[in-house]
């Protein structure tokens, strides 16, 4: 009877230890600082062809460190040197044409105005053999009253009727010189019109070579690329020989400094965490070593307690996601390493 006595005295002591130690390790946790479970990560960064060409050579292997404008991949240029050979070549084929025009609309508005002097100085001529037409016209009906009466020889009105025929005959020489004047002044204007329409065809064609060759000159820097941001190189996705297209994958890089740690908090405890508040992450790599963080985030929008997070405190199923941003210069943390964090100073 002894023996099952103390059997059932020991079972009920250690049920009674671990009630204690259970009631106990609850109330250490109801009183822990707000935090909970959570992975390092970094940002990660997908390094891509803007041009579409042959790999030429992969500077970098998986593992490597990159700076931020470190030449990473390089394409096989020559397609897109040749285009920027024709662009440029283009270009200045149109600032020379541009030239031949400025000098061919200074000469024809030269011509047009001397076209249009020539036409003016004509028809003043004109205007004054008329006027002398007119004086040998009532000269001649003198002369003709004179010899009429006697008072003066017929030679007298033969003189006055040559002058007359000459005069008339002068008249019908400027005339057609006027015409001629007044003729080659539209000609001259609509050359004039016809070299500013040409020059404002040639100055949109240096324009368009000069776009053209700008976008030349960025295929052509394309083909050399480099890391945007500095990071770890973590997938090396292209070969050289391969073909790539413009968008196509060629590296991946991770930042992990700072690195990023978001757990989830949930709602009756969201007043504890502010942005730029400080924050302890703990990982098991380092069991003796904690590392000090802020809140970088804290989501505005809640969400159900995902199934792969625990939080400290199960009471609400609406839970927040935070974000801590840790200081790692040293490389210690890296992505996907389990974690704690707690929020410093939360404790109750």
């Amino acid at each position: 009877m002894k023996r099952p006595l103390v059997v059932v005295v020991g079972i009920v002591v250690a049920l009674a230890a671990l009630l204690v130690w259970r009631v106990r390790a609850q109330g250490a946790r109801a009183h822990a600082a707000s935090g909970g479970s959570a992975t390092v990560e970094g940002i990660e960064t997908i390094i891509g062809a803007q041009i579409p060409g042959r790999v030429a050579e992969v500077l970098v292997r998986e593992g490597d460190v990159v700076k931020a404008g470190q030449k990473v991949v390089k394409i096989d240029c020559a397609p897109n040197e040749a285009a920027f050979a024709l662009a440029s070549a283009r270009l200045e084929a149109a600032k020379a044409e541009l030239e031949v025009l400025d000098a061919q609309i200074g000469s024809a508005s030269d011509a047009a105005e001397v076209a249009r002097a020539q036409a003016a100085a004509t028809k003043a001529q004109a205007n004054v053999l008329a006027v002398q037409q007119e004086q040998s016209a009532r000269d001649r009906e003198r002369a003709e009253r004179l010899v009429t009466s006697g008072a003066a020889p017929a030679v007298e009105l033969e003189k006055t009727d040559e002058r007359l025929r000459g005069i008339q005959e002068q008249i019908k020489v400027v005339s057609a010189n006027t015409t001629a004047a007044l003729l080659g002044s539209r000609a001259s204007a609509g050359q004039v019109k016809v070299v500013k329409a040409n020059l404002a065809v040639v100055r949109a064609q240096v324009q368009a070579s000069a776009a053209d060759l700008d976008r030349a000159r960025i295929n052509v820097n394309e083909c050399t690329i480099a890391a945007p941001v500095e990071g770890v190189v973590t997938g090396r996705l292209v070969e050289p020989g391969m073909v790539v297209g413009p968008g196509s994958r060629l590296l991946v890089t991770i930042a992990l400094d700072p690195a990023r740690v978001t757990f989830f908090l949930p709602n009756a405890e969201l007043a504890r965490a502010k942005p730029g508040a400080p924050a302890t992450v703990r990982v098991d790599a380092y069991p003796n070593r904690t590392f000090k963080g802020t809140v970088r985030r804290v989501a505005q929008e809640a969400e159900f307690t995902p199934r792969n997070v625990q939080t400290r405190e199960d009471r609400d199923r609406l839970v927040y996601a935070v974000e801590i941003e840790v200081p790692n210069a040293d490389g210690a943390l890296r992505a996907g390493m389990p974690a704690d964090v707690s929020l410093d100073g939360t404790e109750r």
